[in-house]
């Protein structure tokens, strides 16, 4: 429809206009001309939009124009002069922006109007990747990429993974001290500083190296990989948590040689050490079993030598939920921090009421929220810790299943998983045990460093106790007379 327009308003042929369209590019780039094609193209507004323009070129052009390619944001480098491009003004410094009011010349820079083609740029780039210097639309998928792939999509796939995983600030400070190329520190230790910027709202100079980056680890694929991230100490897990999909060629290499999962000793073992202790009249116990096999913990040692640890009192977790509704409270505005901190708010209601783990609680469906809704609306009105809990974990709830999982939930992937993460896909309890445990360290619980199993840890006959003269109290009668009674929500 637009190219139909600009047909009309320039008297061009539509075959024409089609020709230097950015269609062919973005198909052989990510399988479809629209949708996810903004990816590879610069931004057109909001903050860090810029665009980048070989000086070179409109120095030669009779009648100047800003080409289409120029636009996506793999093309850093002139593949006619072979300079890098420019994407600010020698004269004032600011971004290269093409407005729709520009009454300038191309040649000139709309802020300053000084021209553009005065100074050519840098110096001419030496080398570059085959498969950054081809249009897109015109490489074949196994003449110029390091791997054998059917579709050029898989591989631009994974140069996108790549560029999101290395752009981590963390992960950068880590190649730094792998031993990678000198050529390579710069762009490092940039990365390194941060704030962590998306692609396409680099400088021309900075995405010129990242991809430089990206060339160099996929060179002589996957030797030189492999040897970098196991340098890097970077694990299979970086890639695991990436936020677009990984493609198999990538996570093939990744799970197969990156994976550091530690030796988990067996029950057999422990038994047979537990037993030569014995022989020896040596007291069998964890840390002379670990000292025996040359390991730290595992679930065989705690099958046979369980932990003895007491549950978590309701008294306890009321300050836990106060510490957390105070966090809640005092969180940033930000839409995304606050709705995450929310749902696990309610994770951990979930799994504090069930007497289930964190793990266990993240993969509740949204029928056992409902189920839940209805139990703590049944517990509201009943005097106590227990009542109190109640009406917090339903302030909570209702919230997260009114406004925030409506807002995670993807139209074009439905899940029946209660608790969802920000991309629509169910959330598998990441980070809640450490958030968990952090929240009982602030509200003064000795034994903290249990964390979750506190959750799930057999009673003792005093909490016994005290739940059988607790729930004896809630008459039947008592609890009709509560369901019609108004809810007194806490603040």
């Amino acid at each position: 429809m637009l190219l139909s327009g600009l047909e009309q308003l320039s008297g061009l042929p539509l075959e024409l206009l089609r020709s230097h369209a950015l269609d062919g590019a973005l198909t052989a780039m990510t399988g479809t001309p629209g949708g996810t094609a903004g990816r590879w193209l610069m931004p057109s507004g909001g903050q860090g939009c810029r665009y980048s323009i070989c000086a070179a070129c409109l120095a030669e052009d009779g009648r100047p124009y800003w080409r289409s390619a120029w636009r996506l944001t793999v093309n850093t480098v002139c593949a006619v002069h072979m300079r890098l491009l420019i994407d600010t003004c020698r004269g004032c410094g600011r971004e290269l922006i093409l407005s729709g009011l520009r009454t300038a010349s191309l040649k000139l820079c709309e802020h300053c109007g000084r021209a553009l083609y005065d100074d050519p740029g840098p110096v001419r780039v030496r080398r570059i990747a085959k498969w950054r210097l081809v249009d897109p639309q015109d490489a074949p998928p196994r003449s110029i990429f390091s791997v054998r792939v059917v579709h050029s999509k898989l591989w631009w796939d994974g140069v996108r993974v790549l560029l999101n995983v290395l752009g981590r600030p963390r992960l950068a400070v880590k190649l730094q001290r792998a031993g990678l190329p000198r050529e390579l520190i710069p762009v490092l230790a940039c990365m390194a500083r941060g704030p962590r910027l998306p692609f396409d709202r680099q400088s021309t100079a900075m995405r010129h190296q990242m991809l430089e980056l990206v060339d160099w680890l996929t060179r002589d694929w996957p030797v030189r990989f492999i040897s970098s991230m196991s340098a890097a100490r970077i694990t299979c897990g970086e890639y695991a948590t990436a936020e677009i999909p990984v493609p198999y060629w990538l996570w093939s290499v990744c799970k197969e040689h990156l994976e550091r999962k530690r030796y988990r000793t067996t029950l057999a073992e422990v038994s047979s050490a537990a037993a030569l202790l014995s022989e020896a009249h040596c007291p069998v116990s964890k840390i002379a079993i670990k000292r025996l096999l040359g390991v730290t913990e595992g679930k065989a040692l705690d099958a046979l030598l369980p932990v003895m640890t007491r549950r978590l009192s309701d008294t306890e977790m009321l300050a836990v939920t106060s510490v957390l509704s105070a966090d809640l409270e005092s969180a940033s505005t930000a839409r995304e921090q606050r709705a995450s901190l929310l749902r696990d708010a309610c994770s951990i209601a979930a799994a504090a009421w069930l007497r289930i783990s964190l793990k266990a609680a993240s993969g509740l469906a949204v029928e056992d929220g409902l189920a839940l809704l209805q139990e703590w609306r049944d517990a509201a009105c009943i005097d106590g810790a227990r009542g109190r809990l109640a009406r917090t974990y339903l302030a909570w709830m209702e919230l997260y299943l009114r406004g925030t999982r409506t807002r995670f939930e993807r139209y074009d992937l439905p899940q029946r998983a209660l608790f969802l993460s920000r991309f629509g896909v169910p959330t598998q309890g990441f980070g809640l045990a450490s958030r968990f445990a952090d929240l009982l360290r602030r509200s003064g619980v000795s034994e903290w460093q249990l964390g979750s199993r506190l959750l799930t840890a057999a009673p003792s006959e005093e909490t016994l106790r005290v739940d059988h003269h607790a729930r004896s109290s809630w008459s039947e009668d008592h609890l009709m007379q509560c369901k019609d009674a108004p809810l007194h929500r806490q603040r």
